[in-house]
């Protein structure tokens, strides 16, 4: 009777099941402290996580109450109000896609003023947002190119359009902004005022450009041959 238990009990000892729940055990025994620890700690990371999200969310509608308030006072032309509304929301917000969308109607509402130095510093800080500011990194790099323009600064803009053409987060633009380059390098570059006409003419979605980029492209060969 005892040779057979023994040999039961050898069997179920030699069970790899059997095995690794009987460590189990004596692991949970010897290191129930360090358990308990770690139980803590994953509860920590996953409240964290839950409180970080619920905040976001709180933080986000928050923010898109403010930009709607500025929104209305943009839309009502009431300008020095919009852009203490938008400097709220860009300021305390900043993190948020309203952030973002508030630090380019800053920008917007400054180059109309002229400001264009105070219009370069508000489209940076969308030029360098990443995901959050989505197409409008794109065009804030041509916003700030016009900036530059309008300061009679050619060269700089000539630059930032270079950049926002490498920039497919507003590859809708594109074709408007090589228009744009061709007309700002005819003079200091032609070449590259000629291979971005090329370019529109041969482009099928750029019809709008195309009778355009053609007779620029008639204009510098006559100069060229003049």
């Amino acid at each position: 009777m005892n040779i057979h238990q023994n040999k039961e009990e050898k069997s179920l000892k030699e069970d790899p099941l059997v095995t690794w729940l009987i460590k189990a055990k004596q692991y949970s025994k010897k290191n129930t402290n360090l358990l308990i620890g770690v139980l803590i700690a994953f509860i920590i990371v996953v409240g964290g996580s839950m409180v970080f999200k619920q905040m976001k969310s709180a933080a986000e509608a928050k923010a898109g109450d403010a930009f709607g308030k500025a929104m209305i006072a943009y839309n009502g032309q009431n300008f020095e109000d919009a852009v203490d509304l938008f400097r709220n929301v860009a300021d305390n917000y900043r993190s948020t896609p309203q952030g973002v969308q508030s630090s380019y109607m800053l920008g917007a509402i400054l180059y109309g003023q002229g400001k264009y130095d105070e219009a370069i510093t508000w489209y940076t800080i969308v030029s360098q947002s990443g995901d959050k500011a989505d197409f409008l990194a794109g065009q804030a790099l041509e916003a700030i190119a016009m900036c530059y323009e309008a300061k009679g600064d050619v060269s700089s803009a000539i630059s930032f359009l270079e950049n926002a053409l490498k920039d497919n987060s507003a590859k809708f633009r594109h074709n408007s902004i090589k228009w744009k380059l061709a007309l700002l390098t005819k003079d200091s570059d032609v070449n590259r005022a000629k291979l971005l006409c090329k370019e529109l003419v041969s482009d099928t979605l750029a019809n709008d450009f195309h009778q355009k980029a053609e007779n620029l492209m008639a204009a510098i060969e006559a100069g060229t041959a003049g």
